[in-house]
């Protein structure tokens, strides 16, 4: 920052706040520390040009390691200043100190919870990619994506990751190949997509839940693509999905549950194409389909394989013949073995059929490969 500084001419009061910054901030003392992320949120208000090089910063101090179990007297409490200060100045775009637009990495960090709640992103990426969230919950109820991306890619939620009532209508939040733990959470209910975008591709949802109960969708879209539903239960209930439209395509789901009770939802906006249930539940129940534009459209099940003990429950929603492959009436359909083909355990040696030895398949073929 100081080399920076020279070259724009700073005031004398610029200079010595990055002196001052500089020297606390590798201080070994937590109170130290703590001092220097206070000087360094002072530099950004009262000098612009210098505003991306403190946030940075802030962010690079956030990303060193840091173990949430060692307990180190007072890190957690400079380490929240620092969240604090981000949360603060991204409250107001229209601020003079705002820090709406910047670009904010805290990728590879490891919070121990912390409140983002109400923040606005106007442009530029809130990256919190591969961040590991602990302990307690991390906050970002309320917030407003109107340009730019909040991005939580590859992140790992042990705990709750809160993004209630988050508006996004421009823009995109991201949570790619997201690892939910086993007692984890992700909460997005009564969000608001219109225009923008939410994507969970590749995403592993172990034991947990992943919450959009009551979500709107109109313009914007979710995309579920390519994900794993590996014992987390995913909630849309009374979510209303009007246009644009919700993905779960190439779905794998070997456990756990998808519900739509009470939703509304247009038919053309509903798509689990492609997707297998080895496991787990699918529940329509309560769902009500809506028309589209355009008269009919394709069905939102094509090429869906159900393979025991998957369970579904239409509701409302008819399946086309032929589109769902469903494995398990196959499997839960006996079918005659003819006495030429009946194992050799299961009857007198003397009426086994030399040609056969007993080892003619039992089933009369081989099994479709799903």
């Amino acid at each position: 920052m100081r080399a920076r500084s020279a070259a724009r001419g700073p005031s004398p009061e610029v200079t010595a706040l990055v002196e001052q910054a500089e020297t606390l901030l590798g201080g070994t003392r937590p109170a130290d520390r703590l001092e220097g992320v206070q000087a360094v949120v002072r530099l950004a208000d009262v000098s612009p040009p210098h505003r991306q090089a403190c946030v940075s910063v802030l962010g690079a101090y956030l990303r060193q390691p840091y173990d949430p179990d060692s307990r180190t007297p007072g890190e957690e409490q400079v380490r929240r200043a620092a969240l604090d200060a981000i949360r603060d100045h991204l409250q107001d775009p229209a601020s003079p100190t705002t820090w709406c637009g910047l670009d904010i990495d805290l990728s590879d960090a490891t919070l121990d919870g912390g409140s983002l709640t109400g923040i606005q992103l106007t442009g530029g990426t809130l990256r919190l990619a591969r961040t590991r969230v602990v302990h307690e919950a991390l906050d970002l109820t309320g917030a407003r994506i109107a340009g730019g991306v909040l991005s939580l890619e590859r992140a790992t939620i042990a705990t709750r990751l809160l993004l209630d009532r988050v508006s996004v209508s421009a823009g995109r939040i991201s949570l790619d190949r997201v690892v939910l733990e086993r007692g984890g959470s992700i909460s997005m209910e009564h969000g608001r997509f219109f225009g923008g975008h939410l994507t969970v591709v590749g995403a592993q949802l172990g034991r947990g839940r992943f919450s959009l109960r009551g979500s709107k969708v109109e313009g914007g879209f979710i995309t579920f693509n390519g994900s794993t539903l590996g014992g987390a239960d995913l909630c849309f209930d009374d979510a209303e999905i009007l246009s644009g439209g919700c993905y779960l395509t190439n779905l794998m789901v070997t456990s756990g549950t998808i519900t739509f009770r009470g939703a509304r939802i247009a038919r053309p906006a509903l798509s689990l194409r492609m997707s297998t249930l080895t496991g787990g539940r699918l529940s329509l129940d309560g769902a009500r389909p809506l028309p589209g534009p355009g008269g009919e459209v394709a069905s939102p099940f094509e090429g869906m394989y159900l393979i025991p003990p998957a369970e579904v429950s239409w509701g409302a929603w008819a399946p086309a013949d032929g589109v769902v492959i469903d494995l398990r009436e196959e499997a839960g359909t006996p079918r005659p073995i003819p006495s030429d083909q009946v194992p050799s355990d299961q009857v007198p040696s003397d009426q086994v059929p030399s040609d056969q030895g007993g080892n003619a398949d039992p089933d009369g073929g081989a099994q479709p490969d799903p």
